[in-house]
């Protein structure tokens, strides 16, 4: 390797490292995102594989004192890196993102993130068929709560279509709610962790509390309620099994020298099940 080779990746090092270095001065930490999650169309809920189909539109908003550029380059600008912790292997995004300048010092960068496919959800099973179920949309940052805080966007709240409400695929088994309940800790989250006296036996005093909550990773969940349909259940399960029930109280009208005529009732009975 020549030496104008050498000196040429060396200036794009340099280059590279003081983009970097703009890029994380030009925020003021911790960064505030606000956080906006709309239900386009909720499909089936899988309950033995514990997931449903769902297409939402997620978007995101923060400042940042890169007035003097008018295109945002997730590259080289500052990025949250923000991504959608239960999401599986199905599901495709499309981002895309926009800069508006406020002022001499400020400009608004907005990410909009369209998301279709499979969701993981812890589903409970308790009280079934009378259970209630929580589908969430949890979007996390792969910084800490201490660089960066995701927050409800009071502008724009998060919330399910009403055309979601008429277009749920499932809505024979399952009745959907238009309601929307926001929080920072997903469902799966609650009592897989350990306590925080078990984390850290200093967690008493403040500053080792204040530690342990500042190290986690930064999240916002959006979730929606859906309650089982009882008499959905009722009607294709409970009334067929009481009709063949009933039947099979007529193998006991045959004579009981018709033993081969019992034995075939039974058995159709039995292959009826």
């Amino acid at each position: 390797m020549s030496d104008s080779d050498s000196e040429k990746k060396r200036k794009n090092s340099d280059e590279s490292d003081s983009d970097d270095e703009e890029a994380v001065n030009s925020v003021q930490w911790p960064v505030q995102i606000r956080i906006s999650i709309e239900f386009l169309s909720i499909g089936e809920v899988d309950t033995l594989n514990e997931k449903f189909h769902a297409e939402v539109r997620i978007i995101s908003k923060w400042f940042d004192n890169r007035s003097d550029k008018k295109k945002y380059d997730r590259k080289k600008d500052w990025n949250p890196n923000l991504f959608i912790e239960n999401a599986m292997h199905d599901v495709k995004e499309k981002i895309k993102h926009k800069a508006i300048i406020l002022d001499k010092e400020r400009r608004e960068i907005t990410e909009t993130r369209l998301a279709k496919g499979n969701f993981w959800e812890r589903i409970e099973l308790q009280n079934f068929p009378l259970d209630t179920q929580e589908l969430s949309i949890t979007f996390a940052s792969k910084l800490k709560t201490s660089q960066v805080s995701l927050v409800q966007n009071q502008k724009k709240i998060s919330t399910i279509y009403f055309e979601t409400l008429h277009s749920f695929r499932d809505q024979q088994k399952w009745k959907l709610y238009k309601m929307v309940n926001v929080s920072q800790q997903a469902s799966y989250d609650i009592g897989s962790i350990k306590s925080i006296n078990e984390i850290d036996a200093e967690a008493n005093e403040f500053d080792g509390l204040n530690r342990i909550m500042k190290s986690k990773r930064a999240k916002f969940v959006a979730t929606c309620f859906c309650s089982r349909r009882p008499a959905y259940y009722l009607i294709n399960c409970f009334s067929f099994n009481f009709l063949i029930t009933c039947l099979s109280l007529t193998i006991f009208s045959l004579e009981t020298r018709l033993a081969p005529n019992r034995i075939s009732g039974t058995f159709t009975l039995i292959l009826t099940r």
